[in-house]
């Protein structure tokens, strides 16, 4: 994947979160990846989210990619948190991960850190 072939709101959205981190990624292709589903997703739903959780889900996103890449792993949350989030939310959390994923399961907890945000959506 090129910026070519990525929208110019990914390449944009990626470029902020590049410059917020403390060290930016070696390869931002993983983060354009996971953005590239973002505003399908949303839109499917029905959901929008302002600048500022776009920019908040997309530097999670980032931390994301980053783990996935080392093989580091979300600290557990207690389940009884998980019912805090709609099935929509941890649905399109999958989705968004999905593309980055490095084993076929994704860590439930890495799933709801992703779906916090995208409820804001819901409700905004």
């Amino acid at each position: 994947m090129s910026s070519d072939t990525t929208s110019a709101d990914v390449v944009a959205l990626a470029e902020q979160v590049q410059e917020r981190l403390p060290e930016p990624l070696p390869d931002v292709t993983q983060l354009w990846r996971t953005l590239e589903v973002l505003q399908p997703g949303l839109e499917q739903r029905g959901w929008h989210m302002n600048d500022t959780q776009r920019l908040a889900l997309a530097t999670h996103l980032a931390a994301a990619v980053r783990r996935f890449a080392t093989g580091e792993q979300v600290a557990a949350i207690d389940p009884v948190f998980f019912s805090e989030v709609s099935d929509d939310a941890m649905a399109l959390a999958g989705e968004l991960l999905a593309p980055i994923q490095q084993t076929p399961d994704i860590q439930i907890e890495e799933k709801f850190l992703v779906a916090v945000h995208l409820d804001a959506a819901q409700i905004s």
